[in-house]
């Protein structure tokens, strides 16, 4: 029999943040979050680092998600299955059918798993999701039993599980983080951040977390993934709908069947252009009789996640075997092989989204759309992509109007028309679309068909753009800085965007801080720090970080001087760049 254990632990958090509801009007202040944290494995230790988060805009705050295909299996045919179904459960909200995920192991599925949970001899089945290398988010009720206050003894994750087939192998958890108000039975704080043994994130990706405002929300379709037990929960299901107007700061309901072994999934969106970023916003908690509902990730919640995500970024100790780092490189044939898994999963939602879309709703049109566009589970139809981004743009859909504007701008199904396009990219820009900002900058920078050159005006949507957190614009607002175009000079200033857009990996950023670094231009001078920055900016294959790091190593700046190293440094930019070649041959001479 297994042995329950103790509380190991207590640490306190306290948050005084301020938080705002967009669509509200009234200002909210936040309680603050006591964390308890219940050791299962003390042997495993933590190294922290800060957990990188995108930013913070307009009441939106986002980490990254991180997709790696380091293994994609290819499962028996007989797991293949297609079927739609609602199911015969009081948990059922009754709107939505549910799809079965035939590929469990293709991002944005991969980090989705199954919880099998010990309490004594009970076993209990859950979901979870990785937002990090070892960090699962899932539900508080599925690890502690508020009126019994009672925790879990044991937990094993697997993500992708299919049956009996594990594609990425299991984990146990080592550790369990909950607010301390879910032991008084709080609902609203239904959610728990789980470490594991091992980094699975490093095999199947994570997911971004997401908090985002009322109006992001309201115009997104949700997503809600987990393991059903009525299909024997080994097997993923996932559904979607729109969420339901009565959301709160820390709740939302939705019309989306689920079932028990849902508990803990995920609650997520596509998010960004061409709905292609995954991010969690809220973990499914309970159903009832009109909706179902999830635990919302408010600013608070999120502030507290990343803290906790910050303080055991890295494993260290005897189950590790070492650090876990916060990404992976994807291979190339990895890749391939992902994409063609995410096909055959996306051509089981295209059923799904067909009749509302041609009952008129905008966001099922868009997803339609992105599908069409992208061929992925249909054949590829520019076409039909045209036709339903058309619908959806013509409702105000603004990410539909910026893709529209693609179409016109590079003449995709449609004749060319720079006008057509900036008047497409103007209205999505109006409502708060970030891309349409940054791509109307883009317009005003270069000029074109009656759109008169202004660097002025680029400048003003550059900055939109990067106030939204978009990072290509931050780099590119750095620029008007950094030049002078469209706005005063000002190092200072282009210093903190280029440091804003480089701490997200922007690689032309890491090369232009590393340059203020290198020139003490906005920033005391060191050349240490601009050789890391164009170490990395040139392990992204930028060529102009490349040649600037050969350039550190002929003369000994920063680096430990060494004509191998430039050598080595100037033949990968040679290819592209010019002036390589040029140093390349001094060096030679």
């Amino acid at each position: 029999m297994l042995m329950h254990h103790k509380l190991c632990s207590m640490f306190l958090l306290l948050l005084p943040i301020e938080i705002v509801h967009a669509t509200g009007g009234g200002r909210e202040i936040s309680r603050n979050i006591t964390t308890i944290r219940h050791l299962i494995d003390p042997s495993v230790q933590f190294v922290s680092q800060p957990f990188p988060v995108q930013g913070e805009s307009d009441g939106r705050l986002l980490t990254a998600p991180h997709p790696s295909f380091s293994t994609v299996v290819a499962y028996d045919a007989g797991y293949a299955r297609t079927q739609e179904e609602r199911p015969s459960s009081p948990e059922a909200a009754g709107y939505s059918n549910r799809i079965y995920v035939q590929r469990a192991d293709a991002w944005p599925y991969s980090p989705q798993g199954h919880l099998k949970l010990f309490f004594g001899e009970e076993e209990c089945d859950g979901s979870g999701v990785l937002v990090g290398p070892h960090h699962v988010l899932t539900c508080a009720h599925n690890v502690y039993k508020p009126g019994e206050k009672r925790w879990v003894d044991k937990i094993i994750f697997c993500p992708g599980l299919v049956g009996q087939s594990a594609p990425f192998g299991s984990a146990t958890v080592t550790s369990i983080y909950i607010d301390k108000a879910w032991t008084g039975d709080d609902d609203t704080a239904d959610i728990a951040l789980l470490t594991l043994s091992v980094p699975l994130g490093q095999k199947t990706g994570y997911l971004g977390l997401g908090s985002m405002s009322d109006d992001d929300l309201g115009s997104e379709l949700v997503e809600v993934t987990g393991y059903p037990a009525d299909k024997g929960a080994v097997y993923m299901w996932t559904m979607f709908h729109e969420l339901k107007k009565n959301m709160t700061r820390d709740t939302l309901d939705y019309e989306i069947d689920t079932y028990q072994g849902q508990s803990g999934g995920a609650v997520w969106i596509q998010h960004g252009e061409g709905d292609i970023e995954p991010y969690v916003i809220g973990v499914h908690t309970r159903g009832k009789t009109s909706s179902n509902r999830g635990v919302r990730i408010s600013a608070l919640k999120f502030t507290w996640l990343i803290k906790l995500l910050s303080e055991t970024a890295e494993l260290q100790g005897s189950a590790s075997g070492g650090p876990s780092p916060l990404r992976e490189p994807i291979r190339l044939e990895d890749a391939a092989a992902n994409l063609l898994a995410r096909q055959q999963n996306e051509a089981q939602k295209l059923k799904l989204f067909e009749g509302p879309a041609t009952a008129g709703n905008k966001r099922a049109q868009r997803y339609l759309a992105n599908l069409y566009r992208t061929g992925q589970g249909v054949a590829r139809s520019l076409g039909r992509a045209l036709y339903w981004y058309q619908k959806a743009a013509a409702q105000d859909d603004p990410i539909a109007q910026k893709m529209l504007g693609d179409f016109y701008k590079m003449g995709k199904g449609v004749e060319k028309s720079f006008e057509r396009a900036v008047v497409l990219y103007q209205k999505a820009s109006d409502l708060d679309n970030e891309y349409a900002a940054k791509a109307l900058a883009d317009c005003y920078k270069a000029g074109g068909p009656g759109l008169p050159q202004s660097d002025e005006k680029a400048f003003e949507y550059y900055q939109k753009a990067a106030n939204r957190n978009l990072v290509s614009a931050q780099e590119r607002l750095a620029n008007c800085y950094y030049s002078g175009k469209g706005i005063a000079q000002n190092y200072d200033l282009a210093f903190q965007w280029y440091k804003k857009a480089a701490e997200q990996d922007h690689p032309v950023a890491q090369k232009m801080l590393g340059d203020l670094y290198r020139d003490g231009q906005g920033v005391a001078q060191s050349y240490e720090i601009a050789a890391s920055l164009y170490l990395q900016s040139a392990n992204q294959g930028n060529a102009y970080a490349q040649k600037a790091l050969g350039d550190l190593y002929r003369t000994g700046h920063g680096v430990s001087r060494s004509v191998e190293i430039a050598t080595q440094w100037y033949t990968k930019a040679a290819d592209k760049l010019d002036s390589a070649k040029e140093a390349l041959k001094r060096l030679m001479a």
